[in-house]
């Protein structure tokens, strides 16, 4: 408090949205939607404060968030972003490319502004106004040259549909005539693992801060799970730990009896 942080009030009830936070979240579904204007915060809703109302914001709120977002950043925009030593990530995206290298599909400007080059208008929300960046998705598919080079992090890719039925699951289907790259709004940290049609599929970094994977040509169903090593180690860690506990309690529970017994037995008492 004396930092001045602030702080959002308690409440009994739930987050009430707003006219316009219910219109944006209906007009944009599950896509990411960027900013286009101002500081951090001006326009859009607040960090971690979109995930209430299923409002997907490229942006974040977060005391362990990974230093790539901003090194990554300035080195695909050549911008900085948001405030390091604030755990903020606030990003201003400032053409269609950048929204599209960052699969960022709709994006938030004051109210009258004509938005990015080659953003399209959609409509009013409150007093901001949408716009929707053609070709820009989570996920995107991009043809592979014939001599196997992956094509720039900007080259232009077809958006594929992403089904998440949880926090920890990306289910893609793709089809091609040829190879692609499969590139992925995802961060890069481990414990991300992917299959293609249940056989592993190795994934690499993208754009210093994503994933990326080859896929072969033909139709495929790529599933992506997030289970990092650490967590596994946890768990085992724990269970031992509480197997520790649970015999140590057995063994003193057990000296405590025969102790108690031998007290008896010497004072003649029946155990």
């Amino acid at each position: 408090l004396s930092s001045g942080i602030p702080i959002l009030s308690s409440s009994p009830t739930y987050l009430s949205p707003t006219t316009a936070e219910v219109a944006l979240q209906k007009t944009v579904g599950t896509a990411t939607v960027g900013f286009g204007y101002g500081a951090c915060n001006q326009v859009g809703i607040d960090p971690s404060v979109n995930a209430a109302f299923r409002i997907s914001e490229l942006d974040a709120y977060d005391p362990i968030i990974p230093s790539s977002y901003y090194t990554a950043w300035l080195g695909n925009t050549g911008t900085y972003t948001g405030f390091a030593a604030f755990n903020e990530f606030c990003p201003l995206i400032k053409t269609s490319v950048e929204a599209r290298l960052y699969g960022v599909s709709y994006v938030l400007e004051p109210k009258g502004s004509p938005g990015l080059r080659g953003g399209v208008f959609v409509k009013d929300v409150g007093d901001e106004a949408l716009f929707h960046i053609p070709a820009a998705g989570i996920a995107t598919t991009t043809p592979i040259a014939a001599s196997g080079a992956l094509p720039p992090a900007r080259a232009l890719g077809l958006p594929v549909k992403v089904v998440r039925p949880d926090p920890a699951t990306w289910r893609i289907e793709t089809s091609g005539t040829s190879p692609q790259v499969l590139r992925l709004r995802l961060s890069d940290v481990p414990g991300w693992h992917a299959t293609i049609d249940g056989k592993p599929l190795h994934l690499v970094s993208f754009a210093g801060v994503m994933l990326q994977a080859r896929v072969p040509a033909g139709s495929h169903t790529i599933e992506l799970h997030y289970w990092p090593s650490t967590l596994t180690i946890g768990i085992v860690l724990a269970t031992l730990s509480a197997a520790v506990l649970v015999s140590a309690y057995f063994v003193d529970r057990r000296r405590r009896i025969r102790g108690r017994r031998g007290e008896l037995q010497k004072s003649g008492s029946p155990p």
